[in-house]
């Protein structure tokens, strides 16, 4: 689902990059701005390390329980944003939709049924979550500063040349403060729910 889903939107949302001037190379670099983005592409790494025939680097820190968690709450944060002021931003045809269902609907219910059934097979610590909150803060604030120093706002809950910083600084701790309830809530299975990895 987000290989097709990356692919696809790299391929259908052509016209709107080049609406933005960019061509086929810096519109893929652009994609990586995007927190959907990077967030499925942790997804199918984490999948990857689940089911890779060998094991490396990059498939072993993508096996830890911690990561895994991670990474699963970052996927439903990335959908219950999008679905809640985000859907319908962007002028989309039907073709375009596909795409924008399959990283945002589609990927996070899916990410939440493959890590319960494998989930850590060991009570977690709610400590963790402060270290996992790392990442979506250091995006934001890179996000946030990109933006002042470009004028080029990722997205209009975060447009602080529109909303003002007190706003925009208020929502972006709504959206931290939120993303810790989601991992609290992973951490919380982990500990209420007993259960034995699933290995492949």
């Amino acid at each position: 689902n987000g290989v097709a889903g990356i692919v696809l939107q790299y391929v259908l949302f052509q016209p709107l990059f080049r609406q933005l001037g960019m061509g086929w190379v810096s519109s893929a670099f652009g994609m990586l701005g995007f927190f959907t983005i990077l967030t499925n592409l942790m997804v199918i790494a984490m999948y990857w390390a689940h089911l890779a025939p060998t094991a490396n680097r990059l498939t072993r820190f993508f096996s830890r329980d911690g990561v895994r968690t991670a990474v699963t709450g970052y996927i439903v944060f990335v959908g219950v944003i999008y679905a809640l002021f985000l859907y319908g931003s962007l002028p989309l045809n039907a073709a375009q939709q596909v795409p924008d269902a399959m990283l945002h609907f589609i990927a996070p219910p899916l990410c939440v049924a493959w890590w319960f059934t494998t989930r850590p097979a060991h009570a977690m610590h709610h400590g963790r979550i402060v270290r996992w909150l790392a990442w979506p803060m250091a995006y934001l604030t890179g996000t946030l500063v990109a933006g002042a120093i470009t004028g080029a706002w990722l997205y209009p809950i975060l447009n602080a040349a529109r909303l003002g910083w007190p706003m925009t600084l208020a929502t972006a701790t709504a959206m931290l403060a939120f993303m810790a309830f989601v991992l609290t809530l992973l951490v919380s299975v982990t500990r209420l729910v007993p259960a034995a990895r699933v290995r492949p």
